[in-house]
């Protein structure tokens, strides 16, 4: 298995979606930066960005994603009963909360990284401090 083969099936998935790049890391909460470094094989999607994209697109095949076998949509699910309906609704309401939650901590994120720059604060800094 090549190291990021994982990479290329998420690049084939916003590609598959009709997003670009930096439509689909805001669709799925993270930063724009994250994404850049998965397409270009700085990084590797961690645990979290899998569950972000497999929560946000219920269509993908979970198994395709993480080990590229299968098709990239799962088949139509069984017809659920009415306490199964809203349970799903339920689940579907958390999920978007965690979505949400998810994309504000990647703004926050970017956010403090600017005004980290802005004021040209490092790691250093920390160790002066008294």
């Amino acid at each position: 298995m090549e190291k990021y083969e994982i990479n290329h099936r998420v690049r084939q998935l916003f590609e598959y979606l009709g997003f670009g790049q930096n439509q689909f890391a805001e669709q799925i909460g993270i930063s724009t930066s994250r994404m850049s470094n998965i397409v270009k094989n700085r990084n590797r999607p961690d645990s979290e960005m899998l569950q972000l994209i497999l929560l946000r697109f219920r269509n993908v095949n979970a198994d395709w994603l993480l080990t590229g076998e299968g098709e990239i949509e799962q088949k139509k699910p069984k017809k659920l009963t009415a306490e199964e309906n809203i349970f799903a609704l339920l689940m579907r309401e958390k999920d978007q909360q965690l979505i949400a939650l998810a994309a504000e901590n990647g703004a926050l994120k970017a956010r403090l990284e600017a005004l980290k720059k802005k004021i040209d604060y490092t790691d250093r800094n920390l160790a002066a401090e008294p």
